[in-house]
């Protein structure tokens, strides 16, 4: 069967986040979303990864939307980022981070060399073309063993300015604040991401206290 995200409100998503997350906003919705059986065919694993992704879109969108007077970014699904993971391009403007096991990180970052990440749980890496593909490859065979995938995201600062690139599955759970100066704070995910539960949100804002 072909499945499709609908909407019990019919509110769509901006266009250009759609079109950054590789789907049209027309087979998602707002509030309410949900799947909604379209044909016979059993879904290919390529739309099962995009309709994971649309699905996970609005929850950020919801999630940030609170903190629009702070300093905290967003982070959404890129489809071009998860392109540039999968085919282990690497970005010479970029320091690399990872977080979780060395032979299968729970989530790779990168971060535009303008920036400091302010963070000591985050491990630096010089990835050279085969120790890059050889951790991505790892990445993806641990997410097959849990019927997951890894996924791309676009991290941007408060002011929707791009700053980084985030790789894991869509149940990793992170939020990424603005620092003084260039520091910028990412929140590891949960170091068990890959047998724990949860939803599948890519943002968490910690609470205010």
């Amino acid at each position: 069967m072909k499945w499709r995200l609908h909407s019990s409100r019919g509110q769509l998503l901006p266009a250009a986040v759609c079109r950054s997350a590789g789907f049209d906003r027309r087979t998602i919705g707002g509030f309410g979303f949900g799947l909604r059986r379209l044909g016979r065919s059993n879904p290919s694993p390529k739309n099962i990864r995009s309709i994971a992704a649309a699905a996970v879109v609005l929850a950020i969108v919801l999630t940030f939307g609170g903190c629009a007077g702070g300093r905290y970014g967003n982070i959404f699904p890129d489809a071009q980022t998860t392109q540039n993971f999968d085919s282990f391009r690497i970005d010479p403007g970029m320091n690399y981070y990872y977080s979780g096991p060395d032979l299968f990180p729970n989530a790779l970052i990168g971060l535009k060399k303008e920036y400091v990440l302010d963070s000591d749980l985050w491990k630096p890496i010089s990835p050279t073309p085969a120790s890059f593909r050889d951790m991505i490859l790892h990445m993806q065979e641990k997410a097959r063993d849990y019927r997951e995938f890894q996924h791309g995201f676009l991290m941007y600062d408060n002011l929707g300015k791009p700053i980084g690139v985030w790789y894991s599955i869509l149940r990793a759970r992170t939020f990424v604040k603005m620092g003084e100066g260039n520091k910028v704070v990412v929140c590891t995910p949960d170091l068990m991401i890959y047998q724990s539960g949860g939803g599948n949100a890519i943002a968490e804002v910690p609470e205010k206290k």
